[in-house]
């Protein structure tokens, strides 16, 4: 079933603000727009009367009291995806196969995080020693601290789904910050440059 979904757009220097409408569809088994943005307020109504204003070509919104502050129109790539001749079975099947690519795509980056972490960030940039991780602080992927040369450093992990990933880590002190770029199918050592 298609909902509708809204959104708030600040415009013009946050003075005037839109409420932009988005058709959603539940095929993913979460209300989500169908044009991919990310909706802040949910109306969850059903769409058949907007769907059907916008195929007879009627306005879709009445002309609102304070329209110097706020005004609704519709999101263009929602209005879009209604007015193609597609039926709505295939559009829904087609967003449920992009979805289903989108979370496999996620949880391969996250498998690969994961390995990064335990396989190849085990041991200390500086002197190769043996590290113990911790959680990260912030918003990095990873934290460590070394026994042997006391070097304290954290870093943040950039995978993709195809293989590449880019290791950024900076020091406790941030003297000194490396990255590390390579591909999840090379075995190679770690050559920080630093």
């Amino acid at each position: 079933m298609l909902s509708i979904g809204i959104n708030l757009v600040n415009r013009d220097f946050n003075r005037k603000s839109a409420l932009v409408y988005h058709i959603c569809d539940d095929v993913t088994g979460k209300v989500r727009p169908v044009c991919g943005a990310d909706i802040e307020l949910s109306d969850n109504g059903d769409a058949s009367d907007l769907l059907e204003k916008l195929r007879e070509g009627q306005p879709l919104f009445a002309e609102s009291v304070w329209d110097d502050e706020w005004t609704s129109e519709m999101c263009g790539r929602c209005r879009r995806v209604c007015l193609s001749v597609e039926s709505e079975e295939k559009q829904s099947k087609r967003r449920l196969v992009r979805h289903r690519r989108k979370e496999a795509n996620a949880n391969l980056v996250k498998s690969y995080k994961q390995t990064i972490l335990k396989q190849r960030l085990n041991r200390c940039p500086k002197c190769a020693a043996a590290i113990t991780m911790k959680p990260p602080p912030g918003f990095g992927d990873g934290a460590a601290d070394c026994d042997g040369c006391g070097l304290k450093w954290d870093f943040s992990i950039l995978a993709e789904p195809d293989g590449r990933f880019l290791v950024l880590a900076d020091d406790e002190t941030e003297q000194h910050s490396g990255r590390w770029k390579s591909h999840m199918k090379l075995d190679a050592a770690v050559e920080w440059k630093w």
